[in-house]
Parts: structure tokens; sequence; C-alpha cells
């Protein structure tokens, strides 16, 4: 095979150590084959040369190379695995000299959660109230699964946990603001923490043990403790080894280094290849200076590190490019850059589109982009290129389903690999829902999904009359066989569906869930209706995913698996193809950047790149300490000097993986590159781009030309004499559980028409936009950003900046109301200022959400509760409409007074004409406001909803399928009728 100078150098070369820095598509995977082949050639034997790759896809293709080199070896001779496989094998051959099941399974990455869990249940009375109080059971499970996943770093944070006179010095050598008794209650939680954490690891060991069984951590640790305690283990397979290869070591942690450094003895090459411009997977617990410490490391024993510069990927445009945008974001890091060296005589091209801001929504703008792109993929469809030539990576996949959309309108096959809203698909979904279904027979929304879904396709109509007839969805089920009104192909699917629920309510906890699925998929069409699409190869693909999910929960009760399934769907379980579905993929498939590592394309799109992606969690940060944001006393989050040193640590992390991460997506495209996004956000890959012009000109800058973007239309339809049942009229879900203060007013005036839009969610028709919405919001936006104490500072320079950066004259004046209330001053001398402050409340088993304009407190300590109307209205009308508001600020003021903030004052602040109406806020009122929202809160578990007529009706979009609208005003026409005939008559 061809080799290039530097990669044969590092072939032929043994005797000393070497530290190989590939960059991307340089051939390093061929230099890491030659390179055991040469040690072959050289007389070592297979037994003596271990060869760790990052994945088992790396270590099989290794294998493959090798045996087909060779033809005299066998698989089993090779000594060729991942990290964790080997630790398995060194684990199982010495399992009884550490007492140890040497039969112990490896628990898979969902098998552990379901285990944590368990554990988590199991330890709940060790569970200190404070830590209840504080953070909620939803935070705190969380927070301990993240604790068992990474044991080491979380028994090395607690171990150096510094105390609160350490941290007060590190703030003040930092120059961080630090609160004794802010710490001091930190201090107090973490400590808790440490001592609740203690028995949760004892119990998760305990279950471990119980079912012999090991997590991936476990391999790691147990491997490197066997080593520290029994030596002469260690020194067995030092004496055997004489070369250690390690592929992607960019992708290691440090516990992992000292176990391959801990093999390498006095007589042990060791071979180390990577690329620390290629470390993406911190969220894996990677950890990229391990790179660096190794490569130091080698050179102490007299070693030498070689790069790889020459691609064998990508054209010399492609390289150009990425070479002038990475060389000065990386050489002043310490992993440095090597240009990439072009080998490819081909053409390439980059392509960059930034779609204007218009001040459009992100998701109106990211159908633009879908559509450009989509329009893109048809050109080059028509230049000959195969829809596998085309990949869409994206650094997080929250919105790849909007641009697959896009591509399925213009008949473009796509795949979303990676998925991260695996349970959100409809064929997973309906199988939960039946799972639900026979779990739980008061699940009536369960119940409806699964009547309604390809498993029975009960008609929308049959639903309804289910309902209307005898009253309840479940008895009408036990019951359709003897109603007359249902036709007798409906009876039949009727009959089909209860038989098959009841059976297995009745006899579930004799089957497996395997079991119950196959036999759900067998008798109904669910599969021959789901598979009957132009979807149906990935949905096939997800069906066995979810089916294998069940084949590993083995012993769970249905109940569990249940709870199991909506637990990884609030952990956004994602759906990783295979390399073998890959291939089946025949389509342009949309992935993360970080599932494309190691693969290589014709043509890359890079969408979205104006999104910035999250980095670090809310409430905990682990780095040698644990940070902790704790709540303050008006029930905000607050963090901690410890949590502030610790988070401006992880954003620099953040952002230098960012690159890295930007550099692994670019360096995937073989001839064609496209860059696109929009409204760059401060730190995103746009923004990047954007900061060096030059770059840019070196692309082809593309204009987007954008077809006309349709959406349904509503169609107007006069009221016909007799009643037309539509699907959207029938009363199909059971009432939702979160509703904003605003729905409640809506069914406070009429909660026919509250069903309408927030039950059936049925688009209204309207006659107009409504343009006094749009400049509410306008003004709204403005008086969020504004940063009221500047205007005190230098009050005309402020009031100019505030008021006429705005574009809209509309705007500019109702500020300039704003600034002449009386309000205003005392606004700008508040203590504590909330804007948009958004507020969720549980009550009635009902959350309860909205989000308060202004909330602060004034300099008397008085908490006050703003809110702004636009509303154009006349002096004389501000009494009616104030009095219409009070529900509103009402509703908001009881919500934040039982969170513990006690308002004294409610005020409505409307700009057009500038006048406030303002109200006192008492006990009286907030025991009438509390009465008002539980009768309607009953009134939408009851599902009463019967219109009610009021002077709203008229400018209501759902009067023209309102009945008692519509016999209201034919009664008012009957009765102008009369009085015109009276009136006629001499």
């Amino acid at each position: 095979m061809y080799l290039n100078v530097v990669q044969e150098i590092v072939v032929k070369e043994f005797g000393r150590d070497i530290c190989l820095v590939s960059g991307a598509g340089c051939g390093k995977t061929t230099v890491l084959c030659e390179k055991y082949l040469a040690a072959l050639q050289k007389g070592y034997k297979p037994e003596e040369i271990l060869a760790i790759t990052f994945t088992e896809k790396a270590a099989s293709e290794m294998k493959n190379r090798v045996l087909l080199a060779t033809q005299a070896l066998d698989d089993a001779s090779l000594w060729m695995t991942t990290i964790h496989g080997f630790c398995s094998s060194v684990l199982r051959s010495h399992a009884l000299e550490i007492e140890l099941n040497p039969l112990f399974e490896i628990l898979s990455e969902t098998q552990a959660l379901t285990l944590q869990d368990e554990a988590f249940e199991k330890s709940l009375n060790a569970l200190p109230h404070v830590l209840i109080e504080e953070f909620g059971f939803f935070h705190l499970r969380n927070m301990m699964q993240k604790f068992l996943s990474a044991r080491s770093k979380t028994y090395s944070a607690f171990q150096k946990h510094p105390s609160p006179k350490q941290i007060q010095q590190m703030c003040e050598d930092l120059d961080v603001a630090f609160d004794l008794s802010a710490e001091a209650k930190t201090h107090h939680l973490v400590m808790n923490f440490k001592e609740f954490y203690s028995e949760l690891s004892k119990n998760y060991e305990i279950l471990k043990e119980a079912a012999g069984v090991l997590d991936f951590e476990d391999l790691i640790l147990k491997t490197k403790t066997i080593f520290q305690i029994k030596p002469l283990v260690l020194r067995e397979y030092q004496n055997r080894l004489k070369l250690v290869m390690v592929d992607e070591f960019q992708d290691t942690d440090h516990i992992q280094k000292d176990i391959i450094l801990q093999l390498c003895g006095s007589s042990t090459q060791l071979f180390i290849i990577g690329d620390p411009k290629q470390s993406i997977y911190r969220f894996r617990g990677a950890e990229v200076e391990v790179f660096e410490e190794i490569k130091n490391h080698i050179q102490s024993r007299g070693g030498v590190d070689y790069d790889l510069a020459h691609n064998y990927r990508s054209g010399s445009n492609i390289l150009n490019f990425v070479n002038s945008l990475f060389a000065p974001l990386f050489r002043n890091k310490s992993m440095g850059y090597a240009d990439l060296l072009s080998t490819q005589s081909g053409q390439s091209h980059v392509y960059f589109c930034e779609i204007p801001d218009n001040k459009e929504t992100r998701e109106m703008l990211r159908i633009k982009e879908a559509t450009w792109i989509a329009l893109q993929i048809q050109k080059l469809i028509q230049q000959g290129f195969k829809l596998s030539d085309i990949v869409l990576l994206f650094r997080a996949m929250n919105y790849a389903p909007l641009y697959a959309q896009k591509l399925t309108q213009l008949n473009i096959t796509s795949f979303v690999i990676d998925e991260a809203a695996f349970f959100e698909n409809l064929e997973i979904r309906d199988l939960v829902c039946f799972l639900k279904t026979i779990c739980d027979s008061e699940d009536i929304l369960s119940l409806l999904a699964t009547l309604r879904s390809p498993f029975f396709s009960i008609s929308d109509e049959t639903v309804y009359l289910l309902y209307k007839e005898v009253g309840s969805i479940p008895y009408g089920l036990e019951k359709a066989m003897h109603l007359q009104f249902i036709s007798a192909s409906e009876k039949k699917k009727l009959k089909n569906a209860r038989d098959l629920i009841f059976y297995f309510r009745k006899t579930k906890n004799t089957y497996r869930i395997l079991e119950i699925l196959t036999e759900i998929r067998r008798q109904t069409p669910f599969d021959e209706v789901m598979f009957h699409s132009a979807a149906s190869l990935q949905r096939k693909l997800r069906l066995e995913k979810f089916m294998n999910l069940a084949s590993q929960s083995e012993g769970m009760s249905l109940e569990r698996f249940v709870h199991f399934v909506e637990m990884l769907k609030e952990k956004r379980f994602r759906d990783v193809a295979s390399d073998e579905e890959l291939l089946e993929m025949q389509g342009v498939r949309l992935m993360s950047i970080h599932k494309s590592k190691g693969l290589e394309f014709p043509i890359v799109f890079l969408p979205d790149l104006g999104f910035q992606a999250g980095g670090f969690p809310s409430l905990l940060l682990l780095d040698e300490g644990v940070g902790l944001s704790t709540k303050d006393d008006n029930f905000s989050w607050q963090e901690s000097s410890l949590k502030k040193i610790l988070k401006s640590k992880e954003e620099e992390k953040e952002r230098e993986e960012s690159l890295r991460l930007f550099y692994v997506a670019t360096t995937r495209a073989q001839q064609f590159l496209y860059l696109s996004g929009s409204t760059p956000s401060k730190n995103s890959w746009l923004s990047l781009l954007k900061n060096q012009p030059d770059l840019i000109k070196q692309c082809n800058v593309e204009t987007p030309p954008y077809p006309p973007i349709t959406h349904p239309a509503v169609v107007r339809q006069e009221a016909s004499q007799s009643k037309i049942y539509i699907a959207s009229d029938f009363p199909l879900y059971s009432p939702a559980r979160r509703y904003s203060i605003t729905a409640l007013q809506e069914y406070l005036l009429c909660p026919w028409r509250f069903e309408r839009k927030f039950i059936h969610e049925i688009p209204e028709v309207l006659r107009s936009k409504n343009k006094g919405a749009s400049l509410g919001t306008s003004v709204h936006e403005v008086l969020e950003q504004t940063n009221f104490s500047n205007v005190i500072a230098n009050p005309e320079r402020a009031r100019q900046s505030f008021i006429y950066n705005s574009d809209h004259s509309g705007v500019r004046e109702l500020l300039q109301n704003f600034l002449h209330m009386p309000y205003f001053k005392e606004i700008q001398k508040a203590q504590v200022i909330h804007k948009e402050y958004p507020v969720y409340f549980s009550h009635q088993g009902f959350v309860l959400e909205g989000i308060i304009d202004l909330l602060f407190k004034n300099q008397k300590g008085e908490w006050i509760l703003a809110d702004y109307k636009t509303n154009k209205i006349s002096r004389e009308k501000v009494e009616d409409f104030g009095r219409s508001y009070e529900f509103q600020m009402d509703s908001y003021a009881w919500m934040l007074s039982d969170l513990g903030v006690n308002i004294n004052k409610c005020v409505l602040l409307f700009l057009n004409p500038s006048v406030c109406y303002e109200f006192e806020w008492s006990e009286e009122r907030r025991k009438n406001i509390k009465k008002q929202i539980q009768n309607i809160l009953s009134g939408i578990e009851k599902q009463e909803f019967s219109a009610r007529l009021g002077r709203k009706c008229e400018y209501c979009g759902y009067k023209n399928r309102c009945e008692t609208y519509i016999r209201s005003q034919r009664q008012s026409q009957t009765s102008l009728q009369a009085l015109a005939v009276t009136i006629a008559t001499p």
C-alpha cells in the first residue's frame, strides 16, 4: 500500500514511543493497520500487541484489514478491542481475585438508567428533606443519575469540595463576588448531597451485585483497582505486551490514560494516535487535555511525535477554507494547528448563504433555510448526484424534523438519524399508548388514541357517538355491540379492540413485554398501515429498536416498563442508527455531527449555523468541586460563588469544544460544502464566519430565492340547518392539565369558545390581522430589553436611545407616554425588577402558567405587580377596561403569594392614554380569585363547555360554528321583523 513520507516513517519506526497527531481525513486508520502489520513482520506475536480503538466498529474494521493482509491469522488471535472490551476481559480473567462474579453481564446505558432509577427509589427514606424542599424530586432524580453515571468524578468532587473559607479565597483571587451566608447554605446542601449519595451508591451497588451486572464505569474503575491492589496481575500484562497501540486518544479520560500507562512496562512501546482538534465527546467524559499530557509523557520517555497533514478526503477549495477558518482559532491553543494539504485533483466548492432576518420568528427563518436547501438538493440531483451522497449535519437534532419535512414536501426521500425525539414518532407513540391502555383502565386519553390509531382505526364519528349516547368511552366500548346507531363494520372493529384490550388487561402479568408487543402487532393491521408510506424503512428500524428495548427489559412489570419509557422520553432518548442501517437508507440523511465522526460524504450541508447550543446544566456542575444553584428569598435560582467559578471554566471548555465540533463538521465534505444560517447568536458558528469577511469571499455566496411558503387555509362556512359533525367537533381528548391564565379568562367569558381554542386547538376565522397585537408585541420587546436604571445616569441620552431606536412611530409614541407616567420613576428606583417573569403553579392537578410583564419591589420594600396595556381607549373607559383585567392580575397575585411573594398592589399601565388603573391586593381578593379559579378548573374537569353570549361574540372567530350565537341572531332577526311589521301596520 502507498504511504507518504511521514506515514512510512511512523510505520517503520520501532524502539521508542510515538505520538501521532493526525488531521481529519489524513489516513490514520491506514497507518494504524500498517503499523500492526509491520510489527508482525518484525517478529512481534499477535498476543504481544494490544490495539485499542474507540468503537467496536473500528476494531472490527482493523481486524478485517489485518486478516486480509496476512491470511495466516484468525480472528481470535488478534487482540484488537475497545478500552471497555479490554477491561472486561481483564475482569473476567481475574474476577475471583477481587470477589467478582466472572459471569457478569454488562449493562447498556438504558438498563443502567433503569437500575439507577430503582436505586433512587430505594434510597428515598434517606433523602434529606432540605434537598427535597430546595430542588424537588424531578431535579434530584436527574442530578443523582448524573452522580452515578460519573462516579469517579463525583467521588473526586466531594472529596475535594472546598470549604466556604477556601471558596472566599478563590473568589478574591478571581475577583468574583462572595456571599458568605449564601455559600454557607450551599455548603450545607453539599454535605447533605454527599451523605445521600453515599446511601444511593451503596444501594446501586447492591442492585448490580444481586443482578450480576456491571455498568461501563465499573469496567474502567475495577480494572484500575485490580492493577493497583494486585501487582502480580499487572506484571503479567506488562511482561506479555511489547506494543500497545491506542487510536482516537483525544477521546479518553484520566482514568483510561492511567490504565494504559500502567500496562506499559519498561520494555513496552506505546504508540498513540489522535487529533485533539477532533475531541468532541465531553458529554461522555472525554478530557481533551489528556492528549497533551500523554504527548508530554512520551517525550519525557525519549519518544517522538509526528503530524499527518496530507488530506485524502476533501478537495483543495474546501481545505483552503478550513485552513483559513481554523488556523487562527487553533494556533493559540495548546494543540496548535497544522494546515491540511490537499491530495485531490478534482474540483470542490464551498457555498455560503445567510438567510436575511426580516424580524421573523426563528422557526420561519428555519423554514426558509430548509426551502433553500431543498432547492439546492434538487439541482444536485439533476446534475447526477445520488440522494445517498448528501447529508445534512446538525449541531443539535431538535430541529432536524423541520428540515426533513421540507424535503418531503419536494418529494425528496430523507432519513433523520440519531433522532432526539424518538418517542414522539407516531409508530412508537401508538405502541406506548396501547401499553398504557392495558396498564391503566382510567387512562382515557391513551384509550382514545389507541382506538383511533392503525391498531383499530375506529372513526371519529363512532368515538363521538359512544361518548354522546353512553356518556363514557370505556363503558361505551363494553356496550358497543348492543348500540343500534353504530354500523356493523364499526361494531366489528370495536369488538376486536375490546377483546384484545380486555384480554391483555387480564393476562399482562403472564406475558413478557416483548410478547405483548409482538401479539399486538400480529393481531392488528398496525404494521401494514405503518409500512405503507415513504418513511416505511425508517419506521421499521425505529420499531425494531423499540422491540429491542422491550427485550432488554426482561423481568420488568408492564407498569415499570411504561414508567421506564416515560423516563427515557423525559431524557430525550436518542435513536442512534447502526452503520448497517445507514447503508440501507437510500435517501438524504440528516444526522448529528457527533454521529458523522469518522465518516465522509461527497456533499455536506451545515444548516442552522446561527444556533448556539446550551452547554452546562442549570443546577449542577462537577469539576473538582460541587457547584450548585440554590433558591433565593424570591424563589429564583441563584448561583453560588463556586458555581460561578466552575461555570466560567465550563463555558470556556464549551467554547473550545464548539470550535472542535465545527472543525469536524466542515472536514466531512469531499466535493461540496454548504454553509447556511440566520440571526447569529453571540458565540454561534455563523458569527465566527461573519467576523472573517475575507473568508466568506472564498465561498460562493448565495442569495436565496424564496418560493411562496403556503399554509393551510381556514375555510369559512355558513352554518347549515342540520348539524354536520366533523372531526374537530368531537370531544376526543380528556382535558389538558396545563393552561395559561389567559386561557382561564377565555373560559370565564365563554366555555364553548375555550373548548374550541384550547382543547381542540381549532384555528379562528379572523376578518383581518390584529395590528394592535403587533404594536403591543413591539412595545413589550423594547420594555423587556431596556435597563431602566440607565435612564437615571444619563436621562436625555437614555430617553433618546430608549424611544427613538424603534423604527415604528406608534411604538415611539407609547414609549414616550410610559416615560411620563408617575410609576416610571418608582420603577427606576426599585430595589428589585423582574421583566417578562414566568410563573408556574400547580393547583387541583392542573399546572397554571403565565408571563408577568413587570414585577418589582419599590423603595419601601413593597411588591408591585404591573402589566402594560397598549389598547387605544378613551380615558372615560379606563375604569371599565381595568375591571376586565382584574381577573388576570388577581390570578398572578394569588399564584405569587402562594409561592412566597406577597404582593401589595396591582397596577395596569394603560399607555394609550397614559393612565394607571390600580388596586390594593388583599386577603379577601385572594380568597375570591382562588374560589373563582377552582370553579373554572372544576368546569374544565367536568367538561362543562356550554356557550355564553356576550359583547365579544361579534368579534369571535368561531361564531359561524356556534349554534347558540346563530340561534340568538335568528331570534333577533325574527324580533326585528315582527317589530317592523308592527310599525308598518296602520
